[in-house]
């Protein structure tokens, strides 16, 4: 039987903590076609969030990104028909919650 060889792990450096993308929030469509999704990176010094579409009705689609900036965008919250989406929205710098549409 051959042995196998186990990698050790590697603590992660500030460089691959920069590099991390992390889903935090969804909201799905009441349809089932789409969901909303929050995108965790960092953008220079900052940590930023933004909402995308991500198309489940399996057409092929590709996730379209809804919002950008040096933001902090979450809590995403579909209309019960579909049509809009609510979320909040901070400044790293500010603090401040708005709710957006």
């Amino acid at each position: 039987m051959p042995t196998t060889r186990r990698r050790t792990p590697r603590p992660p450096t500030p460089e691959s903590l920069r590099q991390q993308v992390v889903l935090e929030e969804h909201d799905l469509a009441p349809d089932g076609s789409f969901a909303i999704v929050t995108r965790r990176s960092v953008e220079g010094e900052e940590y930023v969030s933004h909402l995308w579409l991500v198309p489940l009705d399996g057409d092929g689609a590709e996730p379209r990104r809804l919002t950008s900036g040096t933001v902090r965008d979450m809590e995403p919250r579909i209309a019960p028909d579909g049509t809009r989406v609510a979320f909040t929205r901070s400044t790293p710098a500010g603090g401040r919650h708005d709710l957006r549409t």
